[in-house]
């Protein structure tokens, strides 16, 4: 048993916000019941440890007034407790993914520790690293979405490849539109159909696009040949989808009906 008084949080946390109401309800279990698993500690010096995993079961028992908490105290060194914190967390659902990918470039970072170690480490595939760092790529805007749970990792694991420009447009698309992982891939994929060539016509068209794409709150695509000559089709998905974009276009149902 350590007092909770000689812990300090550890530098190597990966979770950065937690949820309340999850908070309150392990520190009413605690008042109950006690710490049922110990934390993991480390010496930090003669008189005081440092968490290594188990920050939310020692935040909770000193909201519960407990004076002391078990605990397992290891030699490690900060590579290893850093693995390990960031371990204990990749096995909670509910950390955040933007919180991973920090924890894992900070591995990089300070440990010089490639995406294949960090795979091997964690028991994940190359690929699954490399798409969760992607995400710390993602416009701070675009990243905060994410953070919020209005995007998910998915969404942004698609979006961080695009251009700062559709990164804003699509990632609020997709909210608006309640867009599945899967069809924002779709319509990712139906732009990656214009040809990418450095002339100024075609950068031209694709800003035109995510322009229109603003304007509709619709996916827009924009083909065009080498004379200028082209067709811009627009794509709904209901009825009402419809007429919500001809009403941009300053129809009125009266004209149509």
């Amino acid at each position: 048993m350590v007092s909770v008084d000689l812990i300090d949080p550890s530098t190597y946390q990966a979770r950065l916000v937690y949820h309340e109401q999850a908070l309150e309800e392990l520190t009413a279990s605690i008042k109950d019941l006690g710490v049922i698993q110990p934390v993991v500690l480390r010496p930090k010096n003669p008189q005081r440890f440092e968490l290594v995993a188990g920050h939310r079961r020692w935040l909770a028992a000193t909201r519960a007034g407990k004076c002391s908490i078990p605990a397992i105290v290891r030699s490690l060194d900060n590579r290893e407790a850093a693995v390990i914190s960031l371990i204990e967390n990749l096995q909670r659902e509910d950390l955040n993914p933007l919180e991973i990918a920090q924890g894992l470039q900070r591995m990089i970072d300070e440990f010089t520790v490639t995406q294949k170690d960090l795979a091997t480490l964690l028991g994940r595939s190359k690929s699954d690293i490399a798409l969760t760092l992607g995400l710390l790529k993602l416009l701070p805007e675009v990243q905060a979405y994410v953070r919020q749970g209005m995007l998910t990792a998915g969404h942004g694991r698609l979006l961080y490849r695009l251009s700062p420009e559709k990164q804003k447009t699509l990632a609020k698309m997709a909210m608006t539109k309640n867009w599945t992982v899967r069809k924002l891939e779709q319509i990712i994929a139906d732009q990656k159909q214009i040809p990418r060539s450095e002339s100024p016509q075609d950068l031209h068209a694709s800003r035109l696009q995510t322009v229109l794409m603003e304007h509709f709150s619709a996916p827009v695509r924009i083909r065009s040949n080498q004379k200028g000559a082209g067709l811009i089709s627009i794509r709904y998905n209901s009825l009402a989808e419809c007429e919500a974009i001809l009403g941009r276009f300053g129809l009125i149902p009266e004209q149509y009906r």
